[in-house]
């Protein structure tokens, strides 16, 4: 076997040390089991209140009225162009 000039020996890890330890009572959680709910706590950070949904739906309301507007009148203008012809 040729010898390649500033290469290591690779070693792999022992049997031993590639076991899961967890409590007697406890499973490895996986993605689709059910985690505790100390687990799904979660804190608001500024901003992230009510009043910021609130906020966000009146802005999501706005932006769906002026994409309307803005393509029906996109819609006008192509069709006045396509009758000038």
């Amino acid at each position: 076997m040729p010898v390649v000039s500033g290469a290591t020996d690779v070693r792999l890890p022992k049997l031993s040390g590639l076991t899961i330890t967890t409590e007697a009572n406890q499973r490895p959680h996986m993605f689709w089991t059910r985690k505790s709910k100390q687990e799904h706590r979660y804190y608001l950070l500024p901003g992230m209140g009510r009043s910021n949904r609130r906020r966000h739906k009146q802005f999501l309301r706005w932006s769906i009225v002026v994409g309307l507007i803005a393509s029906a009148a996109f819609a006008y203008l192509l069709y006045v162009l396509s009758q000038s012809h």
